[in-house]
């Protein structure tokens, strides 16, 4: 049993005793959603006969894709950071197929908004909003509210675009025009490769910061269950840097707390700071905040550091994660090992067939 606010109005929704499927009834104010909820429970314990009846009829009742993804995401509990991420990639299928019975939606459906979708969306969007809906109909499956999932619109092919990641000019045209949180994201991006957002850069505290030890500690984004911190050595020329961001955030009281903030309140998101930044610049390209990161590895790489030592620094559950996003930095250094390899002046090839010379 319980109440839940949706777009205004508020459901009751209760487990029928007999079918074990959830039921339940919209109604428009808190105090009818009372109301119905005392009834349903006097209901369940001495009229218990009522939900027999009911259910005789379970099967009249039309579902619609909209109640399906209600019910899911009463199911999965989602956080309301987590809950606002999905509903966002339900949207366009709730917008043309929410008020569609379940059983109704075919292939033919679903992939008129995807085809819709790719007009607007990049590639990888559109993978996402598929990847939501493919999760909810499989859900709808599992619980008897479809007999078979229909048929899913294949994903969209090259969807990883390229980015290049920024070069030491680029970094200092940006640095000299940054506002000082951003300084200070560029240079905790670029130079510990730490995840630009609420993941691991946002939630830096001074207390991860050891400058006796010189040592940086970063709480490990949620992806990667198997390590929940991993630590990184603050190079010598960082050091005196540093200590001037403490002393400035000591002066206006904010140690221990978060090293990236805008006049003493934590940051959420960069978006406006870092477009501005990119235009006072005169990069002349599109350079993101995650590509930071992309210039850590890419560095590490291109100076010859192991892909296992790379893989850790940068807080991949596997060194596959490299392999897979850095492999021309790869291919690059394994043709300057080949090139750096001694030339042996007696490997020239006689003349002559090739038979006579093996003989």
């Amino acid at each position: 049993m319980s109440i839940r606010e949706r777009y205004g109005k508020f459901q009751v929704y209760w487990t029928n005793p007999f079918t074990k499927k959830k039921e339940y009834q919209t109604v428009e104010t808190l105090e009818e959603a009372q109301k119905k909820d005392a009834l349903v429970k006097y209901q369940l314990q001495y009229e218990r006969d009522l939900f027999r009846r009911e259910a005789s009829q379970t099967n009249k009742k039309i579902i619609t894709l909209e109640d399906v993804v209600f019910e899911f995401f009463v199911e999965k509990q989602y956080s309301k950071e987590s809950l606002a991420s999905q509903l966002a990639q339900l949207k366009p299928w709730l917008e043309t197929l929410g008020q569609m019975p379940v059983t109704s939606i075919e292939a033919h459906h679903l992939r008129e908004v995807k085809n819709r979708l790719l007009r607007s969306s990049k590639g990888s969007t559109v993978c996402r909003k598929l990847a939501a809906i493919k999760a909810v109909l499989r859900w709808a499956v599992r619980e008897e509210y479809l007999k078979e999932c229909p048929k899913l619109p294949d994903a969209p092919q090259n969807i990883n675009q390229k980015f290049v990641p920024p070069s030491p000019a680029e970094l200092q045209k940006l640095f000299k025009v940054a506002p000082p949180h951003i300084q200070r994201v560029l240079i905790l991006g670029s130079q510990f490769g730490m995840r630009v957002g609420e993941s691991e850069l946002f939630k830096l505290r001074w207390a991860d910061i050891d400058l006796v030890r010189r040592k940086l500690r970063v709480d490990a984004a949620k992806k990667n269950a198997h390590e929940q911190w991993r630590e990184l050595p603050i190079r010598e020329e960082l050091i005196d840097l540093f200590r001037q961001w403490e002393a400035e955030d000591r002066l206006l009281d904010l140690v221990p707390q978060t090293v990236i903030h805008f006049k003493g309140r934590p940051v959420k998101s960069i978006k406006t700071a870092w477009r501005t930044m990119l235009k006072e610049s005169g990069v002349g390209r599109n350079i993101r905040p995650y590509d930071l990161r992309k210039f850590f590895g890419t560095e590490l790489l291109a100076n010859g550091i192991d892909v296992g030592t790379v893989s850790k620094m940068m807080g991949h559950t596997s060194p596959e994660m490299v392999l897979k996003h850095y492999q021309t930095v790869l291919d690059k250094r394994e043709r300057e090992a080949v090139e750096s390899l001694p030339l042996v002046s007696n490997f020239r090839c006689r003349t002559g067939n090739a038979r006579d010379t093996l003989q």
